[in-house]
C-alpha cells in the first residue's frame, strides 16, 4: 500500500523551547512542529538545538534506533557488532541497524567510522533502509530523480530518487546537495516530510 500524500501544513506551533532558534529562522516552523512532537535530538548537555551542527553517522542512528522503541539486536542474529564502535555510548543502537540493513549502504564492512558526519544521499539511504526494514511501509519509487544535481547512476541515486518522489527534501529549488553534509536543522525537516508522509512513525524524542 503507498502511503498518502499529506498536506504539508500544519497548526502553528506558538513558541519553541530552543534560545538558539528565533522565529525568524528560515526552518523555525520545522523544529517547532518536531519539538512540540518530540521527534528532535538537541545537544543533551547544553539543551541548545545548534541547527547547524553537522550530524553524525552514530547520532542518526540512536534517533532511528530510539523510533523503534530500543528494538533489541535478534537474539538468533549472526551479525557482529561494528568494530570500531564497541565502547561508543550508541554501541547497541549501531549492532541493531546492522542487523537490520540499515547500515549497510554506508559501509559495506565491519567498521562504521560512527563520528562521520552524514551527507545528504546518505540520510536518504538510510531513511529508505529504515522504512523498508523496521517501519515495513509501502511508499512511493522514482525510476529518475527531480534534482538537477542527481543525475545518471550514482550508488546512493535510487535513494535520493525515492525521497524526492515522496516529498522528503530540503526546500523546492530542485537542488539536492548529495554529498552536502547533513546538519542538524535540515535532519529536522527531512524528518519531519518522512514523518508527514508516513502516518505509522511513532512520535519520539532524542536520547544519546
Amino acid at each position: 500500500q503507498i502511503a498518502a500524500r499529506i498536506p504539508m501544513t500544519e497548526t502553528k506551533i506558538l513558541k519553541t523551547s530552543f534560545k538558539d532558534i528565533p522565529d525568524s529562522h528560515p526552518f523555525a516552523e520545522d523544529i517547532r512542529m518536531a519539538n512540540q512532537k518530540k521527534w528532535l535530538m538537541p545537544n543533551p548537555q547544553s539543551g541548545a538545538f545548534e541547527p547547524e551542527r553537522p550530524v553524525t553517522r552514530e547520532e542518526l542512528i540512536a534517533l532511528l534506533n530510539h523510533t523503534a522503541s530500543h528494538t533489541s539486536v535478534s537474539k538468533n542474529s549472526d551479525i557482529a557488532p561494528f568494530a570500531d564502535a564497541a565502547d561508543r555510548p550508541t554501541a547497541n543502537g549501531l549492532h541493531w541497524a546492522r542487523d537490520r540493513k540499515i547500515t549497510e549502504l554506508l559501509t559495506g564492512g565491519d567498521k562504521i567510522d560512527p563520528t562521520a558526519t552524514v551527507s545528504h544521499e546518505e540520510l536518504a539511504a538510510v531513511l529508505f533502509q529504515y522504512n523498508a526494514e523496521v517501519q515495513l511501509t509501502g511508499m512511493n519509487e522514482a525510476a529518475g530523480s527531480r534534482f538537477r544535481d542527481v543525475l545518471g547512476a550514482g550508488t546512493l541515486h535510487r535513494y535520493v530518487a525515492w525521497a524526492g518522489a515522496n516529498d522528503i527534501v530540503l526546500d523546492a529549488s530542485g537542488v539536492f546537495n548529495p554529498t552536502a553534509p547533513t546538519i542538524c536543522m535540515e535532519l529536522t525537516r527531512f524528518i519531519c516530510r518522512y514523518k508527514l508522509q508516513n502516518l505509522l512513525f511513532a512520535d519520539f524524542s532524542y536520547v544519546s
